[in-house]
């Protein structure tokens, strides 16, 4: 993937087509890949360099070795991301339900960098058709609740010790749908929003909406611990709201910004890899929001391989 990149970029001959091959590296890339395309991002066109400096400053890659994700594609607009050397008995499987714009609210590279790939895997899922998952990810699943059960069919050998479905924006709600339906140990949604909203149906006239919904009172007995971040805007606390009547969610809300975009608020105030670290418990001692209760040399191959796509003919010096 760095080196059709890499090519790409090298092809580029207008901003519009530098802007598409940035959102596909934002996409796609993992942290080691990011890495190696910094230690020799001065022989990058200019407004690949400006790009870069700015997914370097947001994934905090100055910080250290970036953690040593793989990505293992396994059908289309679904990939895994782990380190293949840490057994699946020691951590926790991810499913990571991705908004509209096919990311957790940031691109995956700088996600990854605030994650633990000693502790966790990540499934990184999205909805081409950008309609909550309603009607799944062809072809690999036609509908939310045939996706839920291939998810759990095709992972079930893996011993992960705790499964966990994650999603952002429009993911939100969706994760907390397959976490009910998968019997996840854990259901987290960030700012989630309602899918068939008066809004989404005037745009979406011809839709089908689905007759049944996990998120109904049939399950408020679910074993799966349901938790639903959101700021404080308006539109968010009120789906919010409304949610927390039906099922028994815990809510944490974050007064402290009215961005929709969570994420990124916490990336800016340096707070992100603490937030993960209590989401997804990678510690014992959870000192976070919810503990507290409130409602509110990989990179060298790597770039040796870049620099070769590239057409470099000896090694990028220090950056």
């Amino acid at each position: 993937m760095l080196d059709d990149i890499v090519n790409a970029l090298h092809a580029c001959r207008s901003e519009r087509e530098f802007w598409r091959v940035h959102i596909k590296a934002e996409n796609a890339l993992t942290p080691i890949e990011v890495a190696a395309l910094i230690t020799f991002s001065h022989r990058l066109p200019d407004a690949s360099r400006l790009w870069l400096e700015g997914l370097a400053s947001l994934g905090n890659f100055a910080a250290g070795e970036p953690p040593r994700f793989c990505c293992q594609p396994l059908a289309p607009h679904i990939d895994l991301y782990r380190d293949p050397f840490v057994p699946s008995e020691r951590k926790q499987l991810i499913f990571g339900f991705c908004g509209a714009a096919n990311r957790l609210m940031m691109p995956i590279s700088c996600v990854l960098q605030y994650l633990s790939a000693d502790a966790c895997d990540l499934v990184l899922l999205r909805d081409p058709a950008k309609l909550h998952y309603v009607y799944g990810i062809p072809p690999y699943a036609g509908s939310l609740a045939s996706l839920a059960v291939r998810l759990r069919a095709d992972f079930a050998a893996e011993p992960y010790r705790r499964i966990v479905c994650y999603g952002t924006s429009m993911g939100g709600f969706v994760a907390l749908q397959c976490g009910i339906l998968m019997r996840a140990d854990a259901a987290i949604s960030i700012g989630g929003r309602f899918a068939w909203h008066p809004p989404r149906l005037l745009r979406e006239p011809t839709e089908t909406v689905p007759g049944f919904d996990p998120l109904c009172a049939c399950n408020a007995a679910t074993a799966t611990e349901l938790v639903c971040y959101h700021s404080a805007n308006q539109v968010d606390v009120a789906d919010a709201t409304l949610l927390a009547r039906v099922v028994p969610v815990q809510r944490i809300a974050m007064h402290e910004t009215s961005e929709h975009n969570i994420i990124l608020a916490l990336c800016d105030q340096g707070r992100l890899k603490d937030f993960y670290a209590d989401v997804f418990e990678f510690s014992a001692a959870r000192t976070g929001l919810r503990a507290a209760g409130q409602t509110i040399s990989a990179v060298a191959r790597v770039a040796e391989g870049a620099q070769r796509a590239a057409g470099l003919a000896s090694p990028p010096g220090p950056h």
